[in-house]
């Protein structure tokens, strides 16, 4: 399933902000469309119509929200780089369920930079959310992408990895063609602060929710 793509879009990595603006939240809305007339491909692209993905930065601290398939599946990993550990929640049809771990043990492959990817750029602008857009394509591994990516963020106060290293600029709006769906991710809201972030990255264990344990080698949950 696409999912995987589009929810670690983000490319989680090891480090945090390096400049003064010590957080940011993004948001972004998330559609899908068939391709071609199988049911397969039309319930597929249901399921990733009006998927909403809310990313928030704070000093070591990193969490992202992802609500897909119209609420059917909520999902949250919450970080902290600097104690190392995390907390993944879900919320679906299998009920609600919660897991700490350790960052090391979680497989988020960041994208690097490949020397093979092909990039063309384009005279095309627009506006989104107030910002300058430039229009690029880019092939790589065979995926064909669009991307609408403006210079007016600075890409260094971001963590290493958090956008693809084969775009130049940060991307508020990413349109990708594979496997029969075409996948439209758009920036719908961009701020530089948190609010209440205490509660935000909070690694507590949330009540309503049952805790997996998964082996001997499985972080203990964090409890109030």
């Amino acid at each position: 399933m696409r999912l995987a793509i589009i929810f670690l879009f983000i490319c989680l990595s090891s480090s945090a902000f390096s400049q003064e603006t010590k957080e940011a939240y993004f948001q972004y809305h998330i559609n899908a469309r068939a391709m071609d007339t199988s049911i397969q491909k039309k319930q597929a692209a249901v399921l990733y119509n009006n998927n909403v993905q809310k990313i928030y930065f704070h000093g070591d601290s990193l969490r992202v929200d992802y609500s897909m398939g119209r609420d059917m599946l909520k999902t949250t990993v919450i970080l902290d780089y600097k104690k190392g550990f995390g907390l993944m929640l879900s919320d679906g049809p299998m009920g609600k369920t919660a897991k700490h771990d350790y960052i090391s043990n979680m497989n988020f492959n960041a994208i690097t930079k490949d020397s093979t990817a092909v990039l063309v750029e384009f005279e095309e602008s627009k506006t989104i959310l107030g910002y300058e857009c430039k229009k690029i394509m880019l092939k790589h591994n065979g995926v064909l992408s669009t991307h609408w990516v403006t210079q007016e963020i600075d890409m260094n106060m971001l963590p290493e990895g958090f956008t693809n290293p084969n775009i130049p600029g940060f991307p508020l709006e990413s349109v990708e063609v594979a496997d029969g769906l075409e996948i439209t991710r758009r920036a719908s809201a961009i701020k530089f602060e948190i609010d209440d972030p205490d509660t935000v990255f909070n690694l507590v264990n949330p009540p309503g929710y049952q805790y997996q344990f998964h082996g001997s080698d499985s972080a203990q949950p964090i409890s109030d």
